[in-house]
């Protein structure tokens, strides 16, 4: 009996320690994740890097104020658009691949904050794709036949923590249709680049640090 008792009690266990959820809120966390090599708050420069490495060689940069030339546009000062010295959005792209990658700007210079990934051609299959993306990230917090989520499960505008989209049959509008995407953003550092703007744009206004 004192065995039996003793592999229930074991049971029991097992059985509470499973229903209690991970800290995060989600099995993966997409923070540390990475696609072809592309991280989350990576500058331009070493996306740029990383991209002519991988044999990309026309790399189009749509630019944006830098942090600074953000501040003292808060502040009411004249910006030539032809000055701007921060980006917004690179893209580089192959026959069979094409990546794009959005950046906010911080103090250190401007971070990627999103990298999307089309492959086209017949060379993999979006089965392939998906057993790829298992093999690397492991099994998703979410899976369904339109797309596969790690990290941050809600739904997709009201998300506020790193997340990775995987998409087997995307929707596409162009001429071309992608075999499937990937798709990895962090939600937060769009607001929290617009935060420290604000604070230092208020802080260089008023030579003090603001009470909001």
């Amino acid at each position: 009996m004192s065995k039996v008792w003793t592999r229930l009690r074991q049971m029991v266990l097992i059985g509470l320690l499973a229903s209690v959820p991970a800290a995060s809120g989600y099995g993966a966390d997409a923070s540390g994740f990475d696609i072809a090599g592309i991280r989350i708050g990576m500058t331009s420069e070493e996306v740029a890097a990383l991209a002519r490495s991988r044999g990309f060689k026309d790399i189009r940069s749509d630019l944006a104020p830098s942090f600074d030339q953000a501040v003292a546009l808060q502040n009411r000062q004249k910006i030539d658009f032809s000055a701007y010295a921060g980006v917004q959005t690179m893209t580089f792209k192959s026959d069979s691949e094409e990546f794009r990658v959005s950046f906010v700007q911080t103090p250190s210079g401007s971070r990627a904050s999103g990298i999307s990934y089309s492959f086209f051609g017949t060379k993999v299959s979006s089965d392939q794709m998906g057993t790829n993306a298992l093999r690397k990230y492991g099994e998703p917090d979410q899976r369904g036949s339109r797309e596969w989520v790690w990290g941050d499960i809600a739904v997709r505008y009201a998300r506020t923590e790193p997340f990775l989209e995987f998409a087997p049959d995307p929707a596409s509008f162009g001429s071309v249709k992608p075999v499937g995407t990937l798709t990895l953003v962090d939600p937060s550092m769009p607001k929290e680049s617009k935060a420290a703007i604000r604070t230092a744009a208020a802080e260089r206004a008023t030579g003090k640090k603001p009470t909001f």
